[in-house]
Formats: C-alpha cells, sequence, structure tokens
C-alpha cells in the first residue's frame, strides 16, 4: 500500500471510530473523491441538470450515509449520485455487454451501487483496503447490493471484462500502479 493511502486511511478509521459510519457521506466521503467547490447545491442542482440533458439515468439517492442532497425537480440528488450516474453513462456501452466488472479502490461503494442498479446482470468485485472495504461492504448491505464480492490488492482477481480504477492511478506508486 502507498504512504498517501496508509496515511489517509489511518485517518479515516479516526473518523470513523469517533463519528461513527451512518454519516461517512459527510465526513470521510468528501475527502476521497470531492472538493469544497463541488460540495454546494448550486454545484449538485447545475451537474444534475446537465446530465439530466445529456440522457443519463439516475438512480434513486439512498440517503445511506447522511450525503448532503439538493431537492432538484422533485428528485434528491447528492454529488455522490451525479458522479455515479455520470460514470455509468459514460461506460454504458461496455457494460451493456459485459459479464464481469472488477473495480479497484472502489472506495464508498457509490460507482458499484450505481452501475448493479442499472445494470443488474453484472458479477462486481471491489479491491480495496480498509477502511475504505468495510465502508463499501457496509454501505451497499445497506444498499440492498448483494452481488458485489470484496477483496484486499494482493488479490486482485484476472481475466474479468471490465477493470475499472476511477480516481486511483495518481495516488499510487510507480511500483503499484
Amino acid at each position: 500500500m502507498s504512504k498517501f493511502w496508509e496515511r489517509i486511511g489511518g485517518k479515516h478509521k479516526r473518523v470513523l471510530d469517533e463519528l461513527g459510519i451512518e454519516n461517512f457521506r459527510r465526513t470521510i466521503s468528501r475527502q476521497y473523491s470531492s472538493a469544497e467547490e463541488y460540495d454546494t447545491s448550486e454545484w449538485i442542482a447545475n451537474a444534475y441538470r446537465q446530465c439530466k440533458s445529456l440522457g443519463i439515468t439516475f438512480i434513486d439517492e439512498s440517503g445511506i450515509g447522511n450525503p448532503m442532497t439538493v431537492e432538484v425537480d422533485g428528485k434528491l440528488v447528492s454529488q455522490d449520485l451525479v458522479h455515479s450516474c455520470y460514470e455509468a453513462f459514460v461506460l454504458k456501452d461496455i457494460l451493456e455487454r459485459s459479464t464481469s466488472v472488477c473495480e479497484i479502490g472502489g472506495g464508498s461503494g457509490r460507482t458499484a451501487e450505481t452501475i448493479l442498479k442499472l445494470f443488474p446482470h453484472l458479477s462486481y468485485t471491489i479491491v480495496d483496503v480498509p477502511p475504505a472495504i468495510n465502508v463499501a461492504q457496509w454501505y451497499l448491505e445497506k444498499s440492498g447490493i448483494t452481488n458485489v464480492s470484496f477483496v484486499p490488492p494482493k488479490d486482485a482477481p484476472q481475466h474479468y471484462d471490465v477493470y475499472l480504477a476511477i480516481s486511483v492511478f495518481s495516488e499510487l506508486a510507480k511500483v503499484e500502479v
């Protein structure tokens, strides 16, 4: 594991121990893939409307993990929801003709949730380190997603149709990549 993930994983474990997993989307999740300028009502609403204009399909925001949400056109929307639905949209053609996905660095499980709700035929594996993999397991279980496997990096599977690595390689040392 890279020094970056050792450091941030330790920090996130302390936050989870202190504040609990129930609020992870307001605490540690914001540190994984968001910037403060994105975490605003205005940004979320504008991004949602822009995505809808492209024809992007949105799943329902579950509210699990207590995300910051905004009501837009009668729908609850979060930053995670906008990002995940956009990612699934970009991958749509590939996912429709695939049977298996391995996500390297699955984080909270937000992308897995969206992809599996939109493409339930897929077999899905998340490869990550603690505490992220523990958060993903908790989150996906609460979301009703049961067809996911979780493995540590040393056991990353081979021979999947699709490998995802969203915001991962920039945080790894060259030898890890």
